[in-house]
């Protein structure tokens, strides 16, 4: 209550120069671009400035960053899309068919393509197989009753005596037959 009414009563000029001598609850003097803090013991500094060896310094804030909230590291991280690269932030290189990601930290590609090395490869999905959309392996599955073969799926051959297994990409002998080579044969 008294500094507002000290910054009414005085002239601007004597008031900012009043003001630049702060000191905290305890007596101690508070450094330039700080505030006292509530408890009135101590001070902080003002945003956009840290304070190092009892002093407020400005933080130097790179193009395409922002001020964080953290009172540790450097006091500013880069926006979404872009990388910290030492004291920079540098746009993050989206390749062709690929989106920004949802922390804005790196990209994932469209539906229908995968990552291969630092770009996005259409997922070329043969005949009886089907998209499965996954990060890894060919991005398809055989239908059932078909098994892949390099980059085809083909007819699982049913021998007499058998049926498709549970993976519906092999097959198996109905009991009691047993399996020997590409035949089921009795006990």
């Amino acid at each position: 209550m008294a500094a507002l009414i000290v910054f009414a009563l005085f002239p601007a000029g004597i008031a900012a120069a009043w003001a630049d001598n702060l000191m905290d609850g305890n007596g101690a003097a508070v450094p330039e671009n700080a505030e006292p803090t509530g408890g009135g013991s101590g001070w902080a500094c003002r945003a956009g400035f840290r304070e190092a060896n009892g002093r407020c310094l400005i933080i130097n804030l790179p193009e395409n960053a922002y001020l964080s909230d953290s009172r540790y590291g450097r006091g500013w991280e880069c926006k979404r899309g872009y990388r910290d690269l030492g004291q920079r932030c540098v746009a993050i290189p989206i390749p062709e068919n690929a989106y920004l990601n949802a922390f804005g930290d790196g990209w994932n590609c469209l539906r229908g393509y995968r990552e291969d090395k630092s770009r996005c490869v259409e997922v070329i999905v043969p005949e009886n197989a089907f998209y499965t959309g996954g990060s890894y392996g060919r991005g398809w599955e055989c239908e059932r009753g078909y098994r892949a073969a390099g980059g085809r799926c083909d007819l699982v051959a049913l021998p007499d005596n058998a049926h498709l297994d549970q993976s519906g990409h092999d097959w198996e002998c109905d009991p009691p037959f047993r399996r020997r080579g590409n035949t089921c044969t009795a006990p």
